[in-house]
């Protein structure tokens, strides 16, 4: 019997794809709320980026600002959960659009998907 290594080769992307998405500890980015939604330069913004269902472990956050700046957050049960929180400052009025990214710290743990919101900063007065 001749077997073929590229049949078995998709066959294991395919089940290993299929196990990553589904993974228990894999928690999907739900949405972003930004407080306030309007701002002046200088005045502290809150973004809070909430998940689906129970809270993940060695789970990965980038949220970035839109002005060249970004965090990077661990979620973990010993560390931080959702929802998980971060405070910016802006130094240039304009619209921002703020994004949080899931990351994947573990081939079998991590977050999946992005969540998006904007803020408009005016000029100080």
């Amino acid at each position: 019997m001749q077997r073929s290594w590229a049949g078995l080769l998709t066959l294991a992307s395919t089940l290993a794809f299929a196990q990553h998405s589904d993974m228990v500890g894999f928690q999907k980015i739900a949405s972003m709320k930004v407080e306030p939604s309007s701002t002046t330069v200088g005045q502290e913004i809150r973004v809070s980026v909430l998940a689906e269902g129970a809270t993940a472990s060695n789970c990965g956050l980038v949220i970035s600002f839109d002005d060249g700046t970004q965090t990077s957050v661990k979620v973990a049960r010993d560390h931080q959960t959702f929802p998980v929180t971060a405070t910016h400052t802006y130094a240039e009025p304009g619209t921002y659009s703020i994004t949080a990214q899931g990351r994947a710290l573990t081939p079998l743990a991590g977050c999946a998907g992005t969540a998006t919101a904007k803020v408009i900063v005016k000029a100080a007065l």
